[in-house]
């Protein structure tokens, strides 16, 4: 039954139980992690210089957050944990699991409530049938009184938090599934106070109020009548159909103000909550239901079309690296493939794509892909150019190439891109001015852990000895693909390096991919609408649960 999991690891292993239990907290009966550390943050700081500057430096290390288990530690709130620790382990010090132990027992109210086992004199390996995991494993392997052989889940806190750093590798909290970011560099974060019942409206007509909160100790299977649900940095959501086993949903939801039946979302193949107007200063913020499910195939975190950051292209399913004709291209192909052997212990094909010699092998058909080269001289990368619409890709590679209508075109230029293939994978590619630009971009390929990125990153000819501070542009992509005017960044090349700035060239977007951009802005045409839809600064707001009106006002 993969809906009740008992969660174990040690070391590395351990690290990976918390990462796990946070993502997946729904799935939990409990979670038991020995000789555990936190996040790279914490346990490996690289104390490197960046040379760059705070805003880029934080952007792209904006997806660390996806695997920082202490950041995420509000997401097990409910859940039965347990440390397990040596006390003379000098690998992984025992702060760090008694700091996690804090973390997990401040955020559910309650010191003690996070389980803490020091083995005496052991050091970072002990035998994992130690009693004290043994012990926790039985415990809760063991069905309860009243419930013959099943295993119930944990009861859901009457108030919990949800937070989301990424959508692709985090499961649910409540039933409640983050599809898409607003912007994706930061965290989405949902904030739920459940409501049993509800008391019944004011003769005055005044706002209907929790007559019963949910409980902590409550039986898992009983339907609340309203979740109040607050947002930051969402943009869609929904809830899991069909629930995970014995996790009721509410009858009804009130997000950021705007109310929704919960019958209109469920059973209802792609239906789903949307942000269709951001709050600001006198405005509310409006969600809806949508019904559309062309977004999923062709947005940025789409359920089908999947997203960033790029390190997601080396995830999840089969890879092959397709090269052009350009002078070494083939052996940088090789040098790349043989990395990725070497580090992550999988072969990857190398495709020759030379123009007039491309055959893709049917191996990948269906795989992410990584191109290098430029659309001239590897016909798979000009095959598949709009798969990457916000690049112009200039007629001759040593002209470079335009982002965000800024040229680059200097020597020893790159670029690393995420990309979406027509087949629903992912692809990067790794193009440059000149060989020593893609080689630029081809070192900046994600193979090793930990290693900082986002949607795309353009590399100065100084990036060999700058690192992060050679580059030239980089962030992340909006839900359309475009560079996101919040967390991304351009500069020029530097004049003083190269001589004057190619600056902006005012050019449109790539006239090959203007039907694939026309299909974009079509696949958010039910939010844009939505959108352009008058509005008051009040609203009254009126739902209905089995036999009874209810106003919000």
């Amino acid at each position: 039954d993969m809906d009740r999991i008992l969660m174990t690891g040690h070391s590395m292993g351990g690290h990976g139980c918390f990462v796990f239990s946070v993502h997946n907290p729904d799935k939990l009966l409990a979670s038991i992690c020995a000789a555990p550390w936190t996040s790279q943050m914490r346990y490996a700081q690289s104390g490197k210089s960046p040379l760059s500057d705070m805003f880029s430096d934080g952007v792209m290390k904006a997806r660390m957050a996806e695997n920082a288990a202490d950041y995420l530690a509000m997401n097990v709130r409910g859940v039965p944990f347990k440390v397990v620790y040596g006390s003379r382990d000098d690998n992984v010090p025992p702060q760090e699991p008694r700091y996690m132990a804090e973390l997990v027992d401040a955020f559910n109210g309650r010191s003690g409530s996070t389980l803490i086992s020091e083995i005496p004199k052991a050091g970072h390996w002990f035998g994992q049938n130690a009693p004290e995991m043994a012990e926790f494993l039985s415990n809760h392997l063991v069905p309860k009184p009243g419930h013959s052989s099943s295993l119930p889940l944990p009861s859901l806190p009457q108030t919990f938090e949800f937070t989301v750093p990424t959508v692709s590798s985090f499961g649910t909290k409540g039933n409640l599934k983050v599809l898409q970011l607003s912007d994706a560099a930061r965290p989405g974060k949902l904030f739920v106070r459940r409501c049993a019942k509800l008391s019944m409206p004011s003769v005055k007509g005044g706002v209907s109020g929790c007559a019963v909160h949910a409980a902590d100790t409550e039986d898992a299977g009983m339907r609340d009548d309203l979740w109040h649900i607050d947002t930051s940095n969402v943009r869609r959501f929904r809830f899991l159909d069909p629930p995970v086993n014995s996790r009721q949903l509410p009858q009804a939801i009130v997000v950021d103000g705007s109310e929704m039946n919960v019958s209109e979302m469920v059973g209802k193949q792609h239906h789903h909550a949307c942000l269709v107007r951001q709050g600001t200063q006198g405005v509310l913020p409006l969600w809806k239901v949508c019904k559309d499910s062309t977004w999923e195939k062709l947005q940025r975190d789409g359920p089908q079309a999947g997203g960033g950051p790029y390190h997601n292209v080396l995830r999840k399913t089969r890879l092959c690296i397709a090269h052009g004709s350009g002078k070494g291209l083939a052996d940088l192909a090789v040098h790349l493939a043989n990395k990725l052997y070497f580090v992550s212990r999988y072969a990857v094909p190398v495709v020759d794509a030379r123009p007039g010699r491309l055959h893709v092998p049917s191996v990948c058909q269906a795989a992410n892909m990584i191109f290098l080269g430029h659309p001239e001289d590897n016909a798979l990368l000009d095959r598949n150019r709009c798969a990457f619409p916000y690049v112009n890709f200039h007629n001759q590679s040593s002209s470079g190439f335009t982002v965000a209508g800024r040229v680059y075109k200097g020597a020893g230029v790159g670029l690393v891109g995420l990309g979406l293939l027509a087949s629903g994978r992912l692809a990067l590619v790794l193009t440059g001015t000149d060989g020593l630009g893609i080689a630029h971009a081809t070192d900046r390929v994600p193979v090793t852990s930990f290693r900082d990125g986002a949607d795309y990153l353009v590399l100065g000819q100084d990036a060999g000895w700058k690192g992060d501070g050679g580059a030239l542009a980089g962030g992340y992509l909006d839900h359309l693909w475009r560079p996101s005017p919040t967390s991304s960044w351009a500069e020029p090349e530097h004049s003083v390096a190269v001589g004057p700035s190619a600056g902006f060239d005012g050019a449109p977007p790539d006239a090959h991919c203007a039907k694939v951009q026309a299909s974009l802005l079509q696949s958010d045409a039910e939010i844009s609408a939505a959108a352009c839809m008058p509005f008051t600064f009040i609203t009254a707001m009126t739902f209905v649960l089995p036999g009874i009106a209810f106003l919000m006002l």
